[in-house]
């Protein structure tokens, strides 16, 4: 919700805000299998190695203003073939070539506080390269 309108302060989301927001998502495995609720990040990479062109395609298909990499920055990467700083991959948000979309590097978001979270995503999304 925070992407879709800027960042409104915590407190004024509202649930109708953030279902309405969620409207607008789609979230993308890269591993097209079920799992457990922690992923192996190897195997996921193996994964997506694997499938690169459906998932490719499947960016290309949505056509996203931003992907966010929840967890799997690294492996986003090489599959979007990303223009990163080497020494500091994690460092800004940087854009798709073939998309235009800005690809974030972020941790999976169910691993912090939300509001911790929340202005820890709006950092990320500020600082584009």
């Amino acid at each position: 919700m925070g992407i879709l309108e800027e960042f409104p302060a915590y407190e004024e989301i509202t649930k109708d805000r953030m279902k309405a927001a969620l409207c607008q998502v789609a979230a993308i495995n890269l591993k097209k299998l079920t799992g457990a609720a922690v992923a192996d990040i190897s195997i996921v990479g193996a994964f997506a190695l694997r499938d690169r062109n459906l998932l490719r395609r499947q960016i290309q298909d949505i056509q996203p203003h931003y992907i966010v990499g929840c967890g799997t920055f690294e492996i986003l990467a090489w599959l979007l073939e990303l223009d990163i700083d080497p020494f500091n991959p994690f460092e800004y948000t940087v854009r798709h070539g073939q998309t235009g979309a800005w690809v974030v590097p972020f941790r999976h978001p169910n691993r912090a506080n939300k509001l911790t979270s929340y202005e820890e995503l709006k950092a990320r999304i500020l600082r584009k390269k």
